[in-house]
């Protein structure tokens, strides 16, 4: 077999729409996920939650140390009345817990709360979509506890 033959069914493109470029790596089959290409801001060095959604988050879930936005993707949809071209974006989160937290909800319901959350405080933007990516612990940290039960300051 010959290393061209290898990449069938992978379509690779970069687009430039002058302040940001997409690049999609899309198989040919167009599952919900696969129709989603990653956004690249040429002006940005990066993306941040508005700070009033984090205060909310955090007041919602006390034991999250941090939320950071992975990634943002870009889905394009057609309306099939007009033809309209309405674009759609997906922010892909990473949350971080204290190391003895006991959370019991799943991903996929954090993301429905927080997209609710974003709904309510901004509420004529309806083409953002949130997903939790991964949730993790942060490291405990020993040395800190110790010295802070038994340490005596100078």
């Amino acid at each position: 077999m010959e290393p061209e033959e290898d990449n069938i069914g992978i379509i690779s493109t970069l687009r430039d729409y002058g302040i940001y470029g997409v690049t999609s790596i899309n198989p040919i089959s167009y599952g919900s996920d696969n129709m989603y290409e990653t956004l690249v801001n040429k002006n940005y060095e990066d993306f941040k939650l508005p700070d009033v959604l984090i205060e909310v988050i955090k007041k919602t879930y006390p034991d999250i140390v941090s939320i950071e936005i992975d990634s943002v993707d870009i889905n394009k949809v057609i309306n099939p009345y007009s033809f309209d071209v309405d674009v759609r974006y997906r922010v892909n989160l990473i949350i971080t817990n204290k190391w003895d937290t006991q959370l019991s909800s799943s991903p996929d319901s954090i993301s429905d709360e927080i997209q609710t959350m974003f709904s309510c405080l901004f509420t004529n933007v309806n083409y953002v979509q949130f997903r939790v990516k991964s949730i993790s612990k942060e490291g405990r940290d020993i040395n800190k506890e110790f010295y802070s039960i038994f340490g005596v300051k100078k």
